[in-house]
């Protein structure tokens, strides 16, 4: 497992190894998730993209996957387990 709180760290990591999947976060602070998802697409054609957001709706999810992304989850939707 790798973790990257900004879209700047993991662009790096994704130029660094190769990634059999990614999850996504939709608003990473300032940043849009949605703008890495090209990059993503260039750079690592084979990593399956999976964007989450708690704020998804349907437009969202349809651009996500427009871009290239392999998944749409909605975090309401997400049971946590203790």
């Amino acid at each position: 497992v790798t973790l990257s709180h900004d879209l700047a760290t993991m662009r790096n990591k994704v130029l660094q190894r190769t990634f059999d999947f990614l999850l996504l976060d939709l608003f990473l602070g300032d940043e849009d998730g949605l703008d890495a998802i090209p990059f993503l697409v260039r750079e690592s054609p084979y990593t399956k993209i999976i964007v989450m957001s708690a704020f998804g709706t349907v437009e969202l999810a349809v651009d996500a996957m427009e871009k290239g992304a392999s998944s749409f989850v909605s975090k309401s939707k997400v049971t946590r387990i203790n």
